[in-house]
């Protein structure tokens, strides 16, 4: 009889250990669910959690670009906040100052079809500050604004198959520029018989490839620069 009454005595303190750790997470998931500012850029993090209640605690792996800035009761910004802030400012050393994006390298296979790509289609001009008889391969700077498009003729890497790389460019690797018109754009690439994928969130913006199955999204935006 004693037997069965410890028996009985241990199950009880594991459901209620249980039921605790359930009820501990479920709260520190309804207070994540408060917050409404977005702290951007896609960097993972630890955060260490303590519920002051239970006496709980554990670590978890977040993701900075889904990471909400959450606030208590009592005004008090919470462990997450905290942490992401931390690493905003650790991530931003007083020594280095990153001033913009100087230029993005495209692979290609063959030199002229990129060029008549890019500068027969596209319209982008040549930069002649920039020769390439330095480098130990064929290739072409082209001006995007006040940056660069590098053309760089060497092996490539990756498959330029276009049924092997996602039909949707958005999933792909691929850089950004912007334009002032899509329509525009749109016009020209239908003349030009180039498939594009529009943006699955709606904003006026792009996706197309050139002839290596490199990607190029276009967003219509102002002048920023």
């Amino acid at each position: 009889g004693g037997g069965i009454a410890v028996s009985g005595a241990i199950v009880v303190v594991c459901v209620v250990a249980l039921w605790t750790v359930r009820a501990s997470m479920k709260m520190w998931e309804r207070t994540a669910k408060r917050g409404q500012s977005v702290v951007k850029n896609a960097v993972h993090f630890h955060v260490h959690v303590k519920n002051r209640k239970t006496g709980l605690e554990w670590t978890s792996r977040m993701k900075r670009s889904t990471c909400e800035t959450k606030y208590s009761r009592d005004g008090a910004v919470d462990a997450t906040a905290q942490a992401a802030r931390s690493i905003q400012t650790q991530a931003a050393p007083k020594d280095v100052a990153f001033l913009g994006v100087h230029h993005v390298g495209i692979i290609c296979e063959n030199l002229e079809r990129s060029l008549e790509f890019y500068s027969g289609i596209l319209g982008l001009l040549s930069n002649p500050d920039r020769p390439d008889d330095k480098l130990p391969y064929r290739g072409a700077w082209l001006m995007i604004g006040p940056e660069m498009v590098h053309l760089m003729e060497v092996p490539n890497p990756d498959p330029t198959e276009m049924e092997k790389r996602p039909a949707h460019g958005g999933r792909d690797r691929h850089f950004c520029v912007g334009v002032r018109s899509v329509e525009g754009l749109e016009e020209l690439l239908q003349a030009n018989g180039i498939a594009y994928t529009k943006s699955k969130s709606g904003r006026p913006a792009i996706f197309f490839r050139d002839p290596d199955a490199n990607t190029l999204e276009c967003a219509e935006m102002a002048p920023w620069r």
